[in-house]
């Protein structure tokens, strides 16, 4: 962003805990906790509580592997993702996962947020997949936020590492 590195880092638990701290030059520029049912977003010194949609969709960002959560998946149908055919599922939020139908890999996920009057509507594309301990996790990232656009490269990812409790306060 405007020549300089982000950084991206996320813890997760199975608790549905999450942390997502985006950094430029070794400072946080932004923050966002959820403890599971509540949580909220820091930036530029300012702390907003997240909305009910908002709680909502981090519910749903921080489930580890939402494919296990299969009572809630409704198959909407296929979609071209750049170029390949997907199959679209919808897994209960504002949230479309969009899954090859020939590999079966998660090349995109779409979530919608209504801010205000005004939905917004991000997109991660996910791709260059690799084995971490058996399971495949993409490792690089493209990220929209409206006319914006982020791409991230996946450094390390580390799986049942010890993670402080108090992160997600």
């Amino acid at each position: 962003m405007q020549g300089m590195q982000l950084d991206l880092n996320t813890k997760q638990t199975k608790e549905g805990q999450l942390l997502v701290t985006v950094a430029m030059g070794g400072n946080v520029m932004s923050k966002q906790v959820f403890d599971g049912t509540d949580g909220y977003a820091a930036a530029q010194g300012q702390k907003m509580a997240f909305t009910e949609d908002q709680k909502t969709a981090m519910q749903e960002e921080a489930t580890t592997f939402i494919e296990l959560q299969g009572a809630k998946a409704k198959l909407e149908g296929i979609e071209s993702v750049n170029g390949a055919d997907c199959y679209v599922i919808n897994f209960g939020a504002k949230s479309k996962h969009f899954y090859d139908t020939k590999t079966g890999l998660k090349t995109l996920y779409q979530n919608t947020v209504k801010q205000g009057e005004q939905e917004l509507v991000t997109k991660r594309f996910l791709t260059d997949y690799k084995a971490v301990e058996g399971i495949q996790f993409p490792h690089a990232m493209s990220q929209s936020f409206g006319p914006q656009k982020f791409d991230f490269t996946v450094t390390e990812i580390k799986i049942n590492e010890a993670i402080n409790p108090e992160d997600f306060k």
